[in-house]
């Protein structure tokens, strides 16, 4: 008997995890009665269908929306050092008043 060749390349879907914000992982998990393969198929439905119907362009806005998020995020957290160092500079100046 001859074998079938075999498919190169893998299985057809590849595995990755997804990390969602306490609220998220409560109501989705609330929707399917806390039964996690029924969440899963439901995330995953809806990953597909948003992705399914979204264009290049919203997808590449997505993403562009996350990296000035994190630009913004790294500007005020060096901001917030800023005042911090300005408000430890005005104690030390009161304290050497008093």
């Amino acid at each position: 008997m001859a074998r079938t060749s075999r498919k190169k390349g893998g299985s057809r879907y590849r595995r990755f995890n997804l990390s969602l914000p306490k609220r998220l992982y409560n109501i989705v998990m609330g929707l399917t009665m806390w039964d996690e393969r029924s969440a899963n198929k439901l995330i995953k439905r809806i990953l597909e269908e948003k992705l399914y119907n979204s264009t290049i362009a919203e997808l590449e806005a997505y993403f562009r929306d996350i990296d000035r998020e994190e630009e913004e995020e790294q500007e005020n957290g060096e901001v917030k050092e800023e005042e911090e160092e300005q408000v430890e500079e005005e104690w030390e100046e009161e304290e050497e008043e008093e």
